[in-house]
């Protein structure tokens, strides 16, 4: 037996495996039972629980659905589940009151502007109503039932069809009512940010546009009706009243339009007997024209034969007439040209030289190849035949004065006098003639 100091106690020597299971799940018991406990003191401090609206899906959970072999995790604080927090309503921007405001403030006026035609027709409305109650019965209404045109304006204004029922301005004035409650109640929400519902501006817009046509129209109508007393108000009363004068006068109308419509049918029998009448004449008239038009057509067309058999021997005889004159006319340019004594008129362009003009008048000209003749084609292009002076150029021995460059062909004097341009003109329109005939000839380039 030893001696020395005693070994202290380890804790794994005091405690056995089953006592130590058992002090596990004892600590996890009461682990358990506190997170439940927070868990409820929380809902009791926030209040119930707010049910959501949309339940969570698979795509509202951070990082997507947990796999099916790995392990849930373990909740947090209840107040941390996306699911059950309560949201947190942002705050107004100050520019977003203020625009709703604006809007909400432009629809009160709008109302109040409506409100006060409203009052201004229900006004006419009220005397119109009154006055159509009174004067049927009324004095002033047997004064209108004693002036038979004041009578028919009278009659005139019960039958108008454009007049709308009165009704509609005490519905229109309920309405009104009824949106400017709505307006005022936003405009009492100093955080609203809401806009008017379009419904609501549409349902406005309708309103106004038709107490546009209602008022003038009411108005118009008590003024007529006041009119019709005023003026008749020192006619002598009628013995009936204007409700019976009303009867009588339609019954009147009645009697003169059947009067009228039978006189109108009589006229028109016995116009349609006339035209009738009329119309045979017409037809017989017409016939006998007609045999004397197609007799008259039969020979019309026979002259008209010969005449233009006629023309047509003429036109024959015109055109083999033109044909022989231009063979001749032909026959006597290609003699001409033919002619050496002409050709030789033209050396400083027929003959064959090494001066091209392919430059335009008073441009620098180029020199050939080879010598060969002018080519009428760049004489006609280039502005050579342009005038009688370009071609007296053409044809002198310096075309281009301001260059020197000579044609080396025979050419001419550059006119001076004027029996020299005289000359010089016969020359270029003879030119424009015989050049195409010396192009065939190859006397000239193409």
């Amino acid at each position: 037996m030893s001696t020395g100091s005693p070994q202290p106690l380890r804790p794994k020597n005091l405690l056995t495996s089953g006592t130590r299971v058992t002090l596990l799940i004892y600590a996890a018991v009461v682990g358990a039972a506190w997170l439940v406990y927070e868990a409820s003191s929380s809902k009791k401090s926030n209040g119930p629980e707010p049910t959501p609206s949309v339940k969570p899906t698979i795509a509202d959970v951070p990082g997507g659905p947990p796999s099916s072999d790995s392990p849930r995790p373990a909740p947090t604080h209840p107040t941390a589940d996306p699911a059950t927090a309560t949201p947190v309503t942002p705050t107004p921007k100050p520019e977003d009151i203020a625009a709703a405001k604006m809007r909400w403030l432009e629809l009160q006026r709008q109302i109040e502007s409506i409100k006060e035609t409203l009052n201004t027709t229900n006004t006419d409305v009220d005397v119109l109503t009154s006055l159509l109650k009174q004067l049927p019965e009324s004095e002033s209404g047997k004064r209108i039932a004693a002036s038979i045109p004041h009578l028919d304006q009278y009659r005139a204004l019960l039958q108008d069809p454009d007049r709308k029922p009165v009704r509609l301005v005490s519905q229109h004035q309920d309405t009104v009512n009824v949106h400017l409650d709505t307006v005022r109640t936003y405009l009492g929400r100093g955080d609203n940010t809401a806009l008017p519902n379009p419904q609501l501006v549409q349902d406005l817009e309708r309103i106004e546009k038709e107490i546009k046509t209602l008022a003038p129209k009411y108005h118009r109508d008590r003024l007529t009706l006041e009119n019709l007393v005023s003026e008749t108000m020192a006619t002598a009363p009628a013995s009936t009243t204007l409700e019976k004068a009303v009867e009588q006068r339609e019954r009147e109308v009645a009697a003169g339009y059947a009067k009228q419509l039978a006189e109108t049918r009589a006229t028109a029998d016995k116009e349609a007997q006339r035209v009738l009448r009329e119309a045979e004449e017409k037809a017989i008239k017409e016939e006998a024209e007609a045999k004397a038009a197609a007799a008259a057509r039969l020979a019309k067309e026979k002259v008209e034969k010969v005449r233009k058999d006629t023309d047509q021997q003429i036109a024959v005889l015109r055109d083999e007439e033109a044909r022989k004159k231009r063979e001749e006319e032909t026959k006597r340019l290609r003699t001409l040209a033919e002619d050496p004594n002409v050709q030789a008129k033209y050396s400083a362009l027929l003959r064959k030289g090494y001066m091209t003009f392919k430059g335009t008048p008073g441009a620098p000209q180029d020199m050939g190849q080879r010598p060969a003749p002018a080519s009428f084609g760049d004489l006609n292009s280039r502005g050579w035949l342009k005038s009688v002076e370009t071609f007296a150029r053409a044809m002198s021995r310096q075309p281009s004065p301001d260059y020197n460059v000579f044609n080396d062909r025979p050419t001419l004097a550059f006119p001076k006098t004027p029996a020299e341009w005289e000359e010089m003109e016969e020359l270029y329109e003879q030119f424009k003639v015989l050049g195409p005939i010396w192009v065939e000839m190859k006397l000239l380039e193409p």
